[in-house]
């Protein structure tokens, strides 16, 4: 088969994916309730089990989903916002952990950054969401920030190519993607914050900022996937992979910004 064809359909399905992805979750985002409850659920549900698949060789099904149980329970702790309970379960959690890690092979450091890694970032912005006053705007600001940071990186790496930037950790990723990606983020979010009549003084250092902590998620998760010998994280989602190779870029952006917002 040709491989422009194969090329054309990759970009097609990844273009639909993300459509799709990203209705529904705006869709989930304003209208909040149960269905962020469920969408968060599945998200976390499947990062966790990519995470698992990627980072142990040898599988431990009692600790496989008492991890997942444990980032549920973090999840619908937050819903409720009691999410400070989540910390009483992390004695629990560690001794769980060590005890299983002594007749099992498994690199303990992954084990603990698993959840952290997957649970802080979405939480933060979950809890962002149900309880700041602009909580739908900022989230809503996250997911322009990492979508179009994302797709204008895939088009400008494709467009222009050129010097590759960490051939290392990825070597299909470009100078020319990772610039158009980040100026791209500034254009969309200016623009956005015009046309809502928002206050436009410090978006586009913000947006650089955050943008710039989307394309390192992406390079994370990228390094942990090379370190490992994965191409992707998973094959549920079509042209992208799987939900890590989606969402990595959205983790370290929505922990960067909810850190900023908690601060300020």
């Amino acid at each position: 088969m040709n491989k422009n064809i194969i090329n054309n359909n990759v970009i097609v399905f990844r273009i639909l994916t993300s459509i799709i992805l990203g209705t529904t979750g705006v869709i989930a985002i304003i209208y909040e309730g149960p269905l962020l409850l469920i969408v968060v659920s599945l998200i976390v549900i499947f990062m966790t089990v990519e995470w698992v698949q990627i980072t142990e060789v040898k599988l431990n099904k009692a600790l496989f989903i008492f991890k997942i149980c444990y980032n549920l329970i973090c999840v619908f702790l937050t819903f409720y916002k009691i999410y400070f309970l989540a910390l009483f379960f992390l004695p629990f959690f560690a001794s769980i952990i060590f005890s299983l890690n002594k007749t099992s092979k498994i690199n303990f450091t992954y084990v603990f950054i698993g959840p952290l890694y997957i649970c802080i970032p979405i939480l933060l912005l979950y809890k962002i969401r149900l309880e700041h006053e602009n909580g739908l705007e900022i989230l809503l600001w996250c997911v322009l920030i990492t979508w179009t940071t994302d797709i204008f990186s895939f088009l400008g790496g494709k467009i222009f190519g050129g010097r590759k930037l960490l051939v290392s950790i990825s070597p299909n990723k470009t100078w020319s993607g990772f610039i158009t990606g980040i100026f791209a983020a500034m254009i969309f979010s200016f623009m956005s914050f015009k046309i809502i009549g928002l206050d436009t003084t410090y978006v586009l250092l913000w947006s650089f900022l955050l943008a710039l902590s989307v394309q390192v998620g992406d390079l994370f998760e990228s390094f942990i996937k090379r370190k490992h010998e994965v191409t992707e994280s998973g094959k549920i989602l079509p042209g992208h992979g799987g939900m890590l190779d989606r969402m990595d870029g959205f983790q370290f952006c929505a922990f960067f910004l909810s850190i900023t917002v908690v601060l300020i």
